[in-house]
């Protein structure tokens, strides 16, 4: 994002490569069939190994002096469609390494390990950028990516022990090749699956919160590139990204404090505070005070994240998961391209500011919707969530 400012000087790129970074989420759901049914450490490699030599291309052209922002551009959709299937694939097997119990758990670790990374690459990354360059940093980043391609390669999954109900087969990693084209015949009946099961349960409303919410959010991240560099360069930016990670990360780190409360009234409260605290930062003086409650406002999003999948991977069959977490992630973020163009829109039309205050505001209102809504309201702990959960909620 910020090789994309560097290079034009313009919100409205930045806005552009935002949405392009998150187009890939409106594919998510094709590949839940698959997760479904192919090995799921061959699927990982094999993002890896596309993503790594893709970061290659970057450095390349700025040594043969071709690199430009259209580039940038070309390269950024395409990777990021391939490295789209990892986040629904590990979301899928993860039950199938950790006991039921023990979700929550895991999925804070989970996300405190990505969250972790996360804040110190992009903290890091403002600094580097000051230092060697942005093109520089896709090196790295293809190094980064060789380390993911063998550590995937080590995996040893547990295989599926239910049964697919949209087959009525044995869905297990030692299938045959033969049973295995068979289900990819089944993609669209699996599929169609998935989104009828979502359809009739609560996830379908908490979606529709999100995807809306989801629009001023991406606009305010999108154009944090504009607003750091208004404040004092790419160091802030790292500060600001930094920030946010950060605070993601504290969240993911202690939700398990908070397991034992309804999740209708962490997803309410939470996102309200997050919204007034975003609104804050803005409006308060200095890099120091704008980062720190940044920070905070992302405290509550963590949170909320990590109970909420745990909730949904006890909640869903295991059969079903795949298809279920693709589709979710698809559904949350549908709108993420839209948001990403707005913000680059509105930043150049009429501020920076405006853009960021409506993020905070985004957040406020999708608070005040869970709570508005007696379903989301009334969702339980996730340690009481069951597979029953969303079987009751169906229409």
């Amino acid at each position: 994002m910020w090789l994309v400012w560097d290079l034009t000087q313009n919100p409205f790129y930045v806005g552009l490569a935002g949405a392009l970074v998150n187009v890939s989420r409106l594919f998510t759901f094709l590949y839940g069939p698959l997760i479904d049914v192919i090995e799921v450490r061959k699927l990982l490699v094999s993002t890896q190994l596309i993503n790594g030599l893709g970061m290659l291309i970057v450095p390349l052209a700025a040594g043969f002096d071709v690199l430009s922002v259209w580039l940038i551009l070309l390269l950024i959709p395409i990777l990021q469609l391939v490295n789209e299937i990892v986040y629904p694939a590990q979301d899928s097997v993860l039950p199938r390494i950790v006991e039921e119990e023990e979700l929550p758990r895991a999925n804070s670790l989970f996300s405190t390990t990505l969250g972790g990374v996360d804040a110190g690459a992009n903290a890091i990354a403002g600094v580097l950028i000051s230092v060697i360059g942005a093109v520089s940093l896709f090196l790295l980043n293809a190094g980064t990516f060789a380390i993911a391609l063998l550590l995937f390669f080590t995996l040893t999954i547990p295989s599926r022990t239910n049964t697919d109900q949209g087959s009525g087969q044995s869905a297990t990693e030692e299938k045959n090749t033969a049973s295995r084209k068979k289900k990819i015949k089944q993609y669209g009946t699996d599929l169609r699956e998935g989104i009828s099961y979502i359809r009739g349960t609560v996830l379908l409303p908490m979606m529709a919160g999100l995807m809306i919410s989801n629009i001023g959010i991406m606009a305010g991240t999108t154009i944090m590139p504009t607003f750091a560099d208004s404040l004092s360069g790419p160091t802030a930016y790292g500060v600001l990204m930094g920030a946010l990670g950060a605070g993601t990360l504290l969240g993911t780190a202690v939700s398990f404090l908070v397991e034992d409360y309804s999740l209708g009234t962490v997803a309410t409260v939470g996102m309200m505070t997050a919204g007034v605290l975003w609104i804050g930062s803005i409006a308060a003086p200095g890099l120091g005070v704008t980062a720190a409650l940044l920070f905070l406002s992302m405290v509550p999003v963590g949170i909320f994240e990590v109970l909420f999948v745990s909730t949904i991977q006890a909640g869903v069959e295991d059969a079903l998961l795949g298809r279920v977490m693709s589709l979710l992630r698809t559904f949350s973020g549908g709108l993420l391209p839209v948001g990403s163009l707005l913000g680059g829109i509105g930043a150049a039309q009429i501020g920076v500011l405006p853009v960021m205050y409506t993020a905070g505001g985004s957040l406020v209102l999708l608070g005040l919707y869970f709570g508005l809504s007696s379903e989301i309201r009334s969702l339980p702990a996730v340690t009481n969530a069951n597979q029953e959960l969303f079987d009751s909620t169906a229409k």
